[in-house]
């Protein structure tokens, strides 16, 4: 048994590759086992036709996954000439997949499919949400709207104004280490380079 797999907004950058696809074949094929031995044992070579990529670098269309011989041993079943999004992990220079991850027949996907909407371009950088409020001890916080802010970074400075709400969404910033100012304070934040 395994645990259950996230939702998508977790297994999505858990994994290394995540696409949809179409099975063209299925092979048994030997495979080197780890340990001192180094034994082999048979898995399911599962070779498909990418349709479209939301996650990692597969290096072209047609793209080989291996999986588990059967539900013992956490092999995925998949069936030629079916559309799946699969979600895969890079182990040997090679992907592979399970019945623990989110992988599924494209007709299952509608949650991930509807989370992919969403996501920015990969390698498009991340952002910076902010909020301006002014607080007094008759009001609890008052957007205030109109109110310039600046994100100082590694590759320059970044401007913009709050909205109604008192909100400003700096976004695609690279990685690095910024300091955002206000009219009326400032604070430091980091901008990793892991996308989460």
């Amino acid at each position: 048994s395994c645990a259950r797999p996230g939702p998508p907004c977790q297994a999505f950058w858990q994994a290394d590759a995540v696409f949809m696809a179409t099975v063209k074949s299925k092979t048994v094929v030997p495979t080197q086992v780890d340990g001192e031995t180094k034994s082999t044992q048979q898995v399911v070579s599962v070779r498909f036709l990418v349709d479209e990529v939301y996650r990692g670098l597969l290096g072209g269309s047609d793209v080989e996954v291996l999986t588990g011989m059967n539900s013992a041993d956490c092999g995925f079943n998949f069936e030629k000439g079916k559309r799946y999004l699969v979600y895969a992990q890079e182990y040997q220079n090679k992907f592979r997949t399970s019945i623990c991850s989110r992988t599924r027949l494209l007709t299952d996907a509608k949650k991930d499919l509807l989370y992919f909407q969403y996501l920015p371009p990969e390698g498009s950088g991340a952002s910076i949400f902010v909020r301006v409020l002014k607080r007094s001890a008759s009001q609890e916080g008052v957007p205030m709207q109109g109110v310039k802010v600046t994100a100082e970074g590694p590759d320059g400075s970044f401007d913009g104004r709050t909205d109604s709400s008192g909100r400003y969404e700096f976004k695609h910033l690279p990685p690095g280490k910024y300091k955002v100012k206000s009219e009326s304070s400032d604070t430091e934040v980091t901008v990793r380079s892991e996308e989460h």
